[in-house]
């Protein structure tokens, strides 16, 4: 009588074995950490996340992101955080593996914008084809903040090549909102000078006596004055010898 057996199981058991030396190889995840676990961001503003898995060697390290209040706070498939209006959400990264997560809370303040620009240190009175002297342009936002913007204004509306009274007009642009200041300056030729007068004048001297300048005052022909005592010139004086002399003031 014959015997017949199969060999089907023993096959079997081989694959088994073949199997369970695969599963063997998978490093599994064992912790997720982001890059900050609080954040603070301005409306209309975002910021990247990034999460580290450990082990660095771990067979499946991808992740989800997710936000649980969207109306305030979306978060990317790569963890791009955008910050829509002013609240508050918690952006939440997840592992594949293990389903292991950390989270983020983010706050959002409102966006600051622009609400004013103010002058200073304005120069007013000009010689005609002087230099231009920028005013201080100091910039107000929303948040009660200022900042010196004079470098990044505009200044138009000027002429220096040109005698008369001119307006200059200022402005500042902030994301996308622009104010505007402005100025009154005067262009003028350079003023002439029409005679000079002399008062507080000395004229009794001993021998030997140094020169008391008396006060000189230049008058010129747009009806202006000036004292120029230190840039004057007196000649003719000497009091080494008795007599009457005259003293040149120029």
């Amino acid at each position: 009588m014959k015997h017949f057996y199969k060999i089907i199981p023993i096959l079997a058991s081989s694959m088994v074995v073949a199997c369970a030396g695969n599963a063997q190889n998978v490093t599994h995840v064992e912790s997720v950490s982001l890059n900050t676990n609080t954040l603070t961001l301005e409306a209309g503003s975002s910021f990247q996340l990034s999460a580290t898995i450990e082990p660095e060697d771990a067979t499946n390290k991808n992740v989800t992101w997710s936000s649980d209040n969207e109306e305030y706070v979306t978060v990317s498939e790569t963890g791009l955080v955008s910050a829509l209006k002013a609240g508050s959400a918690t952006v939440t990264v997840t592992t594949v593996d293990k389903k292991l997560k950390d989270t983020c809370v983010v706050t959002v303040n409102p966006e600051v914008v622009l609400s004013s620009i103010s002058l200073s240190n304005k120069k007013t009175d000009y010689l005609i084809n002087e230099q231009f002297v920028k005013p201080t342009v100091t910039a107000r936002f929303s948040n009660a903040t200022t900042q010196d913007v004079t470098s990044e204004a505009t200044f138009t509306g000027y002429n220096l090549a040109e005698v008369g009274n001119q307006t200059v007009e200022v402005s500042y642009t902030s994301k996308g909102v622009t104010k505007t200041d402005s100025y009154e300056i005067t262009v003028k030729y350079p003023k002439k000078l029409e005679s000079i007068t002399l008062t507080d004048i000395k004229t009794d001297y001993f021998v030997g006596d140094s020169l008391v300048k008396p006060t000189v005052t230049a008058l010129y022909d747009d009806e202006s004055s000036e004292v120029v005592t230190n840039k004057a010139t007196f000649s003719g004086f000497n009091s080494s010898s008795a007599g009457s002399k005259t003293v040149n003031v120029s």
